[in-house]
């Protein structure tokens, strides 16, 4: 009961966000601050979830500067190391890595973990979609969507590359600082 309590919960949490987000046209609450350290922030705030699997975390992150809502940006990073996380074999390695290209900046997430099947690749940021059925309880099917959302807002824009049983690379792309 506890848990399925926990689990209604966070989907709660998650359907009011995502309707927010959805009803926002504008990034409220800018500030300058480094991708980078949030970057780090959160790999540190996933820890129980990584550290009992033996995964390690493999990091090119350079100072990357930006202005934005962290809030927001927050959601979009944990969700996708939580879902590299979620999908890797004990052992495994995650890959974040960030840099600079002409006026954007690129993160990317990688895993060489369980992957995507390629019929799932097209609907993977679809609202309660869950491309791999063995980890269905482990999601609520909104953190892709969620992210797609918060990154149309701030000018962002995200890519996925993934091979069955070989793994998967996210690649964000936002508006570089000045």
């Amino acid at each position: 009961i506890a848990d399925e309590s926990l689990r209604l919960s966070e989907l709660s949490s998650s359907i009011l966000l995502l309707a927010k987000y959805e009803a926002q046209s504008l990034v409220a609450d800018q500030t300058d601050y480094d991708l980078d350290e949030q970057l780090r922030a959160c790999v540190l705030r996933l820890e129980s979830k990584w550290t009992g699997r033996g995964l390690t975390f493999s990091m090119q992150l350079p100072r990357l500067p930006y202005r934005g809502n962290s809030e927001m940006l927050s959601h979009v990073w944990m969700n996708l190391i939580d879902n590299a996380i979620k999908f890797s074999h004990d052992g495994g390695t995650i890959f974040i890595s960030g840099r600079r290209e002409a006026d954007r900046l690129l993160v990317t997430v990688r895993d060489k973990g369980i992957g995507i099947r390629p019929e799932a690749l097209g609907h993977i940021f679809d609202k309660f979609y869950e491309g791999e059925p063995s980890h269905a309880s482990a999601g609520s099917g909104l953190g892709l969507a969620l992210v797609k959302r918060i990154l149309a807002l701030c000018g962002g824009e995200i890519t996925v590359e993934s091979t069955p049983d070989t793994g998967s690379n996210f690649c964000v792309s936002l508006p570089a600082a000045d």
